[in-house]
């Protein structure tokens, strides 16, 4: 394996030469002979051939090493050079992007505000606020122009206008708690959750009246009305009753079954066959 297996790894004017690739499938068809399982019988031939394979690991670690260090050793200096050079550019390169940054946010904000201005003058039914529609990650886009964002932004306001209409239809009439189911949707936008809000506190004022209802009550109705309310636990009362019985088989069988099913203290006095 050794005599068959050689590494050419060498420079020329071209470039690099070198049979590593063939040399790698050549190698890859030889390594499937050593693919076996190593048992008493072979144990000796294991290590001849491990021994073989260290061999060749170690002549293609110093064919390499040995060329990377005669033939590639400017290069590795060069190479640093170079690296060296390139981050000196990018430190610069950086400095001119923190302040064509500074620029940009610079502009961004500045239109930001102009829109800012025109939505002030916009009346809305809610108090929502700007910043609640200005979206920066999209609006900030150069693409983006004021034109279109105003255009984005009044398609927000429009529906605003239209969740208040719908919000009228269930707003209840106390003015705190108007306040705060708009309040709930100032947050979120969500006609959604200001109607839940709305339909808690409905339930909520049912559950005091009827707690009040029961508080106000006559003392005799409240506890008609709280027994009626508590699910009923009937309690049944145990009796001793002393009987004689004089029957066939059958039923003292079917009387059997029936101690077993309800359980009562029983007590033989006396047993007799008449």
């Amino acid at each position: 394996m050794e005599q068959r297996y050689e590494l050419d790894l060498r420079m020329s004017e071209s470039g690099i030469i070198s049979n590593a690739s063939t040399l790698q499938q050549m190698i890859e068809d030889g390594l499937k002979s050593y693919n076996y399982v190593v048992d008493d019988t072979n144990y000796d031939q294991a290590s001849k051939d491990r021994t073989k394979l260290n061999n060749l690991e170690t002549r293609l670690k110093e064919k390499r090493a040995s060329f990377e260090k005669n033939e590639l050793g400017e290069w590795a200096k060069t190479k640093k050079i170079i690296m060296d050079t390139e981050k000196k550019i990018k430190a610069v390169s950086e400095c001119l992007k923190e302040g064509i940054d500074a620029i940009n946010e610079k502009e961004k904000v500045s239109k930001m505000e102009r829109i800012r201005e025109k939505f002030n003058e916009i009346p809305l039914p809610l108090p929502i606020r700007f910043e609640q529609l200005y979206d920066r990650k999209d609006y900030d886009r150069k693409a983006m122009t004021e034109k279109k964002i105003m255009e984005s932004m009044q398609a927000k306001i429009d529906k605003i206008v239209e969740d208040a209409k719908m919000m009228d239809l269930f707003l209840p009439d106390n003015p705190v708690e108007r306040e705060q189911i708009k309040r709930v949707y100032c947050e979120t936008l969500e006609i959604g959750a200001a109607k839940q809000k709305a339909d808690d506190l409905v339930k909520l004022h049912k559950e005091v009246e009827s707690k009040k209802q029961v508080s106000t009550q006559p003392k005799e109705e409240r506890s008609e009305v709280e027994t009626m309310a508590k699910p009923k636990v009937e309690t049944l009362r145990q009796q001793r009753i002393l009987v004689e019985f004089v029957a066939t088989r059958p039923f003292y069988d079917a009387m059997n079954k029936l101690v077993a099913e309800y359980r009562p203290h029983c007590k033989v006095i006396e047993r007799e066959d008449v």
